[in-house]
């Protein structure tokens, strides 16, 4: 079963985002138990919550460029999935992520 949940954006607005119920259940205000309707309101913005994921990114290609050589270009990709209380995290598998983000280098010539 699935549930909605809002992200506030930094700028206005907001997102929702479909989660699983059985990972949000008693973890935030429940505003709605309808299906479709919002249920959650997440506990921090969707920027502050994809900010959580960008120093393993960083970390990512810190390492893959030590170990890279001579490699013009590489792709590391991976799944998030987002949790209206802990905000963006790492999905163990790319079915369950709710976005995937490819990370792209070109070694300059």
């Amino acid at each position: 079963m699935t549930q909605l949940a809002e992200f506030r954006l930094a700028q206005g607005g907001s997102v929702v985002v479909e989660m699983d119920r059985d990972d949000e259940v008693g973890k935030v205000a429940t505003r709605s138990d309808r299906q479709g309707a919002i249920a959650a309101q997440a506990s921090r913005t969707f920027d502050d919550a994809v900010d959580g994921v960008l120093p393993a990114i960083g970390a990512i290609v810190d390492r893959v460029r030590t170990v890279a050589g001579a490699t013009d270009e590489i792709i590391v990709q991976f799944g998030v999935k987002m949790s209206a209380d802990v905000g963006a995290i790492i999905a163990r598998t790319s079915g369950e992520a709710n976005f995937s983000i490819s990370v792209r280098w070109t070694r300059s010539a």
